[in-house]
């Protein structure tokens, strides 16, 4: 009898407290339906609807971390636009949870994973009870307790159970997805690499901004390239983009972060020039014999028709490995080595010849700088730049008469000081025609390029038209 007392006590109270969570999680659904209905002017007042801030057109969590969190706009507002979004997991995202949770209970992880640090044993299990078909919604009419302090904010719910999480609860603001944004990505072409275009291309938003930069981080993986900090191949096991901390709406500065098979590189100022795709190599060797212009000395300001021909032209003579500095502890690059009449310029390929391999620039000498140091293609510059508009010829027509001038003056005196050695790297093919010591000073005199340089004692003293 004590027994069956007992059993009648525990019935009770699984009869008293299921019915209330239940309620409660009905209470969540209805609150949520109710919202949305009110957002779409169906309540008992007809309001206008909001227009909507959230397309798909970046992944959601991007969006609510810029959009929302740095503070851009009123938070309330936009949230009701996209009260109606829909989540579902990322398949791999959860599968990558439910392992690392299993290999803390296992004891092969000393912590538990990123979202799970301060729940609890329940909690947990709560997470393992939500199915993989699960659909989420946003409720925003919610306070939630977090670290001691009350905070609102959009909090995910299940709309099969009603539960309601933080976004950050269990790291789901990372695991799930939005249902537009996976539309819209799915109704995109894949990507596919093209070989003409190179990696540091790619990785610079303000030259290359493809139409769904996650598409072309997964298109990446399983490239090969070739790293010259370590002087090695190595193959591309990972490339993920995120957007910069300043977005405000506008196209966003993307940020990629690449992980190869032999180590990830450290994102300095410079890591993309650090490895170049091999393929890329094979269209670059190509360009061997081109005729092409280098943008150093602010020829990129003249990159109009009426003066290509004032420019001067080089000659693309040969990509290698080999070391660009002169001290025997200066790291591998891949060079491109330039001619133009007797002088001979050796560059960092990947940073100077991105530019070579395709017939998709778009010449625009208003924006210069992104030409500054590079290598162009004489023809494709011949073909494709345009007259110099009225509004700027007035502009650079000093500058145009001032660069001519210290063009020839470059040609005969820059020399002046300078070391023979350095003379002979600049002018391999300098033809010595006088050998000689005068005043106890030994005399060389070159012929290179139209001009007589004469050195006393390996300095130059002078440059004159021969």
């Amino acid at each position: 009898m004590k027994k069956f007392l007992n059993f009648v006590v525990v019935v009770g109270l699984v009869l008293t407290l299921f019915p209330q969570v239940s309620n409660a999680q009905e209470l969540n659904l209805k609150k949520y339906y109710d919202a949305i209905d009110r957002m779409n002017g169906k309540g008992a007042i007809a309001v206008e609807k909001s227009k909507r801030d959230y397309v798909g057109d970046i992944p959601f969590s991007e969006y609510y971390k810029y959009k929302l969190v740095a503070g851009y706009g009123d938070r309330n507002n936009l949230v009701s636009t996209f009260l109606d979004e829909k989540f579902v997991f990322i398949p791999e995202l959860r599968e990558e949870k439910i392992s690392q949770l299993r290999q803390y209970e296992e004891g092969k992880a000393r912590r538990r994973p990123e979202g799970f640090i301060y729940c609890s044993d329940a909690d947990i299990n709560d997470f393992k009870s939500m199915l993989p078909t699960d659909t989420f919604g946003l409720c925003i009419d919610e306070w939630r307790p977090r670290m001691g302090r009350s905070l609102k904010q959009p909090l995910f719910i299940n709309l099969r159970t009603g539960r309601l999480c933080l976004l950050h609860e269990f790291g789901l603001n990372n695991i799930l997805e939005s249902t537009t944004y996976l539309a819209k990505k799915s109704s995109l072409p894949d990507f596919k690499y093209d070989p003409s275009y190179s990696l540091s291309e790619l990785f610079k938003y303000e030259w290359y901004y493809p139409e769904n930069p996650e598409k072309m981080c997964e298109a990446l993986k399983g490239l090969e390239v070739y790293r010259t900090d370590i002087n090695d191949y190595d193959v591309i096991t990972s490339a993920k983009v995120r957007r910069s901390d300043d977005w405000n709406g506008g196209p966003a500065q993307l940020i990629y972060d690449v992980e190869c098979e032999k180590g990830k590189f450290v994102n300095n100022h410079r890591w993309e020039w650090d490895f170049f795709s091999i393929k890329w190599y094979e269209q670059l060797k190509k360009c061997i014999g081109m005729k092409v212009i280098y943008c150093s000395d602010g020829e990129e300001r003249l990159l109009y028709k009426d003066w290509i021909s004032t420019l001067p032209t080089w000659t693309l003579k040969s990509i290698e490995l080999g070391n660009l500095g002169e001290k025997s502890d200066s790291r591998p690059a891949l060079i491109a080595t330039i001619c133009s009449g007797q002088r001979t310029k050796r560059l960092d390929a990947v940073h100077s010849c991105l530019f070579l391999t395709h017939g998709k620039l778009k010449l625009s000498p208003k924006d210069n700088s992104r030409y500054s140091g590079r290598l162009l293609s004489y023809k494709y510059v011949e073909e494709h730049s345009t007259k110099m508009p009225e509004s700027v010829k007035n502009e650079l027509t000093w500058f145009a008469k001032m660069y001519t001038e210290s063009m020839v003056q470059s040609l005969r005196e820059i020399w002046v000081g300078q070391n023979v050695s350095l003379f002979l790297v600049e002018f391999p093919k300098a033809k010595m025609i006088k050998n000689t010591v005068s005043g106890g000073k030994a005399v060389r005199i070159y012929h290179a390029n139209g001009n007589e340089y004469v050195f006393k004692d390996g300095i130059c003293t002078s440059v004159t038209k021969k």
